[in-house]
C-alpha cells in the first residue's frame, strides 16, 4: 500500500482558521468546526485507500466496496438519502469502447496514393456513437483551435456549417500572457480536448481530430496512447442528454504534418495562423478514410449522494453541494512490485475531508439554513463522467 505523506489537510485548516478568527461566529458554529479532526480524516483515508479496495477502479469490486463504505458513513451520520425510494446511490451507466486496431483504418489519399497510419503509434480513435462498426470519409476542415469564446472575441468557426464534416485542429488554446485573454498562461476549459469534442458535436460534426504535440498538450504522446489502448468509458448514449460525435481522434504532430503537407500546406504556418483572431476555417484538399471496429462492454458504477435538509422554510429550497470523487486507477502496472494504485491523495483525501465536513454539519443542533448535498462521484478518472451525469440528472 502506498499512501502519500502530503499536506492533505489544508482545506480543513482553512475552514477552521476562518471559523476561529471571526469574532462574530456563533459559539455553536465555532465548537462544531473544532470537532473536525485530522485523526478522523486520516482514518477515512486509510479505509478508502486500503489494499482491500484494490485501487477503487471504475466498475470493479473495489470501486463498489468504496461506494458501499461511503454510503455506510453517510447513514451513520443520519444524513438523508437523496433519491426516490430512500436511495443514496445514483446508478451511472457507462460503456467502454475498445478499438480493435487491425480492423480499423486511418488513411489519407493525396494524389490518389493511400497512406496508412498505425493505431496507437500514429492515432487513437474512439467510436463515441457507440456502434461496433463505423466507416466514413471526406475532406477534413482545419478549424484552428476549434474554439468559440464570445467573451474573448474569438470564433474559429466563423460561418462554417459543420454538419457531417470531419474537423481537425490543435489542442490547447491561443497563446497568451494577458490575464484578460484566455486567462493568460492558465489553461481554461476552452483549451481542454473534451471541450473541443463537445463543441464539434454541438455543431453537428461527424468527427473531431485533435493534433497532439508535447508542447501544446503539456505531456507526451504515450500518455494518450497508453490511457486509451484498452478503450475509453463513455456515458451510455441511451442515458446521455447531449449530442455526440460519431468518432473522436487524437493524432500525432507528425501525422498532422503529413496530412497538411498532402494538401499543400505547412504545419508551422497553420500553427501561426490559428493563433490569430481573424483565422478562417480551411478545407484541406486531401481525402481521409476512417473506420473503427470496436468491442463494446457495459460498465456499472454509481454516485453516492446524501443531504441535510435546510432549517429555513424558504432557504432550504436553495442548495450547496460539496463533492469529491472516490474512484481511482485500480490495479495496473506494478511499481516496485506493488500493482495496486491506492489513490490516497487522489482522491481518498478529498472524500475524507468532505465526510469530515458532513460529520460536523450533521452534529449541529440547528442545521444550516440551506440544504446541503454531499456527493461522492464515480468515474472521475474517465473524464469526469460521474460529475457529468450528476449535473445532467441532479436530485434537486
Amino acid at each position: 500500500m502506498r499512501i502519500f505523506k502530503s499536506k492533505i489537510y489544508w482545506g480543513v485548516f482553512i475552514l477552521l482558521l476562518n471559523c476561529s478568527s471571526q469574532t462574530d461566529v456563533p459559539p455553536e458554529i465555532r465548537s462544531t468546526a473544532e470537532t473536525i479532526s485530522a485523526d478522523y480524516i486520516a482514518e477515512q483515508i486509510r479505509m478508502l485507500s486500503h489494499d482491500n479496495l484494490e485501487g477503487r477502479g471504475i466498475g470493479t469490486r473495489g470501486g463498489r466496496a468504496a461506494a458501499e463504505y461511503i454510503r455506510g458513513q453517510m447513514k451513520a451520520l443520519d444524513m438523508e438519502p437523496s433519491f426516490p425510494g430512500g436511495g443514496y446511490f445514483q446508478p451511472v451507466s457507462l460503456v467502454n469502447m475498445r478499438t480493435i486496431p487491425d480492423q480499423s483504418e486511418f488513411s489519407f489519399s493525396p494524389d490518389g496514393n493511400t497512406i496508412q497510419s498505425q493505431f496507437a503509434d500514429d492515432y487513437i480513435g474512439i467510436a463515441n456513437c457507440q456502434l461496433n462498426e463505423i466507416a466514413f470519409s471526406g475532406k477534413p476542415v482545419f478549424v484552428g483551435y476549434g474554439i468559440h469564446a464570445p467573451e474573448y472575441g474569438w470564433n474559429d468557426y466563423k460561418d462554417l456549417d459543420c454538419t457531417g464534416k470531419i474537423l481537425i485542429g490543435f489542442m490547447n488554446e491561443p497563446p497568451s500572457d494577458d490575464d484578460d485573454f484566455f486567462d493568460g498562461e492558465r489553461l481554461t476549459y476552452y483549451g481542454r480536448w473534451s471541450y473541443k469534442y463537445e463543441e464539434g458535436a454541438r455543431r453537428g460534426a461527424k468527427a473531431v481530430i485533435l493534433i497532439h504535440t508535447d508542447e501544446t498538450a503539456g505531456y507526451g504522446w504515450r500518455v494518450i496512447s497508453n490511457s486509451n489502448i484498452s478503450g475509453r468509458p463513455l456515458i451510455d448514449n441511451e442515458k446521455h442528454d447531449n449530442p455526440v460525435l460519431d468518432a473522436t481522434y487524437f493524432i500525432t504532430g507528425d501525422l498532422g504534418s503529413k496530412i497538411f503537407s498532402s494538401a499543400g500546406l505547412e504545419f508551422d504556418a497553420l500553427f501561426e495562423k490559428a493563433a490569430q483572431p481573424d483565422f478562417e476555417p480551411i478545407e484541406l484538399d486531401t481525402k481521409l478514410s476512417l473506420s473503427l471496429t470496436s468491442e463494446k462492454t457495459a460498465i456499472a458504477t454509481q454516485n453516492v449522494v446524501a443531504k441535510i435538509t435546510g432549517s429555513d422554510p424558504q432557504l432550504k429550497n436553495e442548495t450547496v453541494i460539496f463533492t469529491a470523487h472516490y474512484d481511482h486507477l485500480g490495479i495496473g502496472k506494478p511499481v516496485n512490485g506493488d500493482s495496486i494504485y491506492n489513490g490516497a491523495n487522489d482522491n481518498a483525501s478529498g472524500v475524507a475531508m468532505m465526510l469530515a465536513v458532513a460529520k460536523a454539519m450533521s452534529s449541529l443542533e440547528q442545521k444550516p439554513a440551506r440544504s446541503i448535498y454531499f456527493a461522492a462521484v464515480g468515474a472521475e478518472e474517465a473524464l469526469l463522467l460521474g460529475s457529468e451525469y450528476l449535473a445532467q440528472h441532479p436530485p434537486i
